[in-house]
């Protein structure tokens, strides 16, 4: 029988630090297999050799090469699992932005967020240039992501730090969905159109999808997931009871 070896983690290591909730460790008690890892807690959660590499354009701040957490360098397969949400930095925090947790100092890619927060950064943000298309071409998170499944079982569209709130276009109820997708970008533009069904979100989210697209991460393209769907994204609705 092969031995099963799972890792969670999120090492994020900037304004606050990477820690697994003592909920979700007690809830795997059961399996053995399932191991867990944050920044607080782990002795050396940063490799040595393999790191982001940002090309940033001229006229900003250069960001020097980051050190990629140990978990992900050393696993055969990733699943990327993001919370369908908003965010005020990006727009939408989904796919992409949840590699913020797989390495060091990912605060320093927000003077290049069209959200970049004035009180503390000055801001160059560049529609042609997103530091999220580097860090998904990154080896390791490019080549050895096989799925990305996103919750929005309760999602949070309002706010990514307020509690779940009813969702309109779900009934005025919780969404009770997950997305499932081999395709990254695909995957993404779904959930950023689901997103903004339900509320606004900042027109310059559209930048880093369409340049995911550009860079062959996978298949750009918004629609409408309640209707018309999408022409080049196989979109598939199922209701199970």
């Amino acid at each position: 029988m092969a031995t099963v070896n799972i890792w969670v983690y999120d090492v994020t290591h900037a304004w606050h630090d990477g820690r697994i909730p003592p909920r979700f460790i007690a809830g795997c008690d059961y399996y053995p297999g399932v191991h867990f890892a944050g920044y607080v807690g782990e002795p050396n959660p940063f490799s040595t050799t393999e790191m982001v590499h940002f090309n940033t354009p001229p006229g900003g701040p250069t960001i020097s090469d980051l050190p990629l957490c140990n978990v992900l360098v050393n696993a055969d397969y990733l699943i990327n699992m993001p919370i369908v949400k908003i965010h005020p930095f990006t727009g939408v925090s989904l796919g992409f932005k949840n590699h913020f947790g797989s390495f060091d100092r990912c605060d320093y890619a927000h003077v290049y967020t069209p959200g970049c927060p004035t009180d503390v950064h000055t801001c160059y943000y560049d529609p042609n240039y997103s530091p999220l298309i580097d860090i998904y071409t990154q080896a390791h998170i490019r080549n050895k992501t096989i799925l990305t499944v996103g919750d929005c079982l309760f999602g949070a569209w309002s706010d990514p730090t307020w509690i779940p709130l009813p969702w309109a276009t779900f009934g005025n109820g919780a969404p009770n969905s997950l997305f499932f997708a081999t395709d990254p970008v695909a995957i993404e533009c779904v959930m950023t159109d689901i997103l903004a069904a339900e509320t606004t979100v900042m027109s310059e989210t559209d930048d880093f999808l369409s340049l995911a697209g550009e860079a062959s991460l996978g298949v750009y393209e918004r629609g409408d997931p309640w209707s018309s769907g999408y022409q080049f994204i196989d979109y598939i609705r199922a209701a199970l009871t």
